[in-house]
């Protein structure tokens, strides 16, 4: 039941945050945007899933999941963004940021 619950969340968190914030309607989502987006999602979905067990282990178990959770077409962006930021996102998990500051201090969203 935990899986469906952050799939769902995944699902759902990765189709409304591109559109959380007003942009101009001729304004064209920069790849910039979509990684801070990407970045946003995968840190909300993994802070859920790890609650308040901040170990090194439970973090790895959980970023290695959770671009299973992503719709199917959204996977390779989720595992080449955890394969290039491994090391500061368990770092920045273990320290409990939010998902805004956590993707702002890997420098994707500004």
């Amino acid at each position: 039941m935990k899986y469906l619950s952050l799939q769902v969340c995944a699902t759902t968190l990765l189709f409304t945050i591109p559109f959380a914030h007003a942009r101009p309607q001729s304004t064209v989502l920069t790849r910039r945007d979509i990684e801070c987006d990407l970045c946003k999602v995968i840190m909300t979905t993994v802070n859920t899933d790890i609650q308040n067990n901040r170990s090194e282990e439970e973090i790895i178990q959980s970023l290695d999941n959770v671009c299973g959770l992503f719709p199917r077409k959204d996977r390779n962006k989720c595992d080449t963004f955890i394969e290039q930021y491994t090391n500061e996102l368990i770092h920045i998990i273990a320290e409990g940021k939010n998902s805004t500051l956590a993707c702002t201090m890997l420098g994707v969203c500004v």
